[in-house]
């Protein structure tokens, strides 16, 4: 049986948000809050290196649920 990893993610609360909002504006976010998978796929292609690590977390992570 395969290990597991950890997760190397040196993620910050609040960081993709933060980024969404400065770069995008609010019409990167639903009425609920969430942030809009267009706009995560938008962060991958166009962010550094960082910004691609957390945008592609939170789209793995919506499948999660």
């Amino acid at each position: 049986m395969a290990r597991k990893r950890k997760l190397n993610l040196k993620l910050k609360k609040g960081a993709l948000r933060n980024y969404m909002l400065k770069n995008y504006g609010s019409k990167a976010f639903t009425s609920r809050g969430t942030i809009k998978e267009e706009y995560l796929k938008k962060a991958v292609k166009e962010g550094n290196a960082h910004t691609k690590k957390m945008a592609l977390f939170a789209l793995n992570a919506r499948k999660w649920k």
